[in-house]
């Protein structure tokens, strides 16, 4: 609605598919390795907000990486996930982190179990020592109802995730100009996608998830 009004166009459908687009092309922007101390935990979606470590009664999951300095945050990183397994969190760590980064998590069975000789894996002493990654996971959890009116398609997820980390990692810039600028001549340049491309890329209706909550 927001962007519809700023561009001054009539279809809500035509600024909706814009916005898509270009979220599409902050992904670049925010596959930039996370360094030092990072911690990782998951946010859900929808569902009981519950992990067991193994798998999850929530609707879907998100894994959620975070830098932190002191008691200030850097960039964050996320990736939607099936569940909170050893597998599934070790991929995203290695995508996500820098070699020789110290990496601190929660205690339940996926996290503790992560083993990479690329990082020296610490595990937090109680939840409260997750500052970082329950900050954003707050933050995350109520965006949709913010800027999404609440509702959260499962094939749209990845392209939501990436326009939240592009807002959280460049929310201290003095201007957004310079990269606004950037992002609109990679939407322009990019390959036309039909409206209906965008909302069923399968060709079939899938999973909406109306509720985020923060399982870290």
């Amino acid at each position: 609605m927001e962007l519809q009004q700023a561009l001054g166009v009539a279809s809500y459908q035509t600024a909706w598919a814009w916005l898509h687009k270009l979220r599409r092309e902050m992904a670049p922007l925010a596959e930039r390795r996370l360094s030092g101390l990072v911690e990782v935990g998951a946010a859900s979606i929808g569902g009981r907000a519950a992990v067991t470590g193994l798998k999850t009664r929530c609707g879907g999951l998100v894994a959620l990486a975070v830098g932190v300095r002191g008691r200030r945050l850097g960039r964050a990183r996320m990736e939607a996930i099936a569940a909170a397994k050893q597998k599934n969190l070790g991929a995203f760590v290695t995508s996500a982190v820098e070699a020789r980064s110290t990496v601190r998590t929660g205690g339940s069975p996926g996290p503790r179990g992560l083993k990479n000789p690329r990082f020296r894996h610490v595990l937090a002493a109680l939840p409260p020592d997750l500052l970082g990654v329950h900050r954003v996971a707050e933050q995350l959890s109520q965006w949709p109802s913010a800027t999404l009116h609440g509702t959260v398609r499962a094939t749209h997820l990845p392209g939501y995730l990436d326009g939240f980390a592009f807002r959280f990692n460049h929310r201290t810039a003095r201007s957004p100009g310079p990269r606004f600028g950037w992002l609109l001549e990679r939407a322009v340049r990019a390959e036309a996608t039909p409206y209906r491309r965008l909302v069923r890329p399968g060709g079939q209706p899938d999973a909406t998830w109306p509720k985020w909550r923060v399982c870290c």
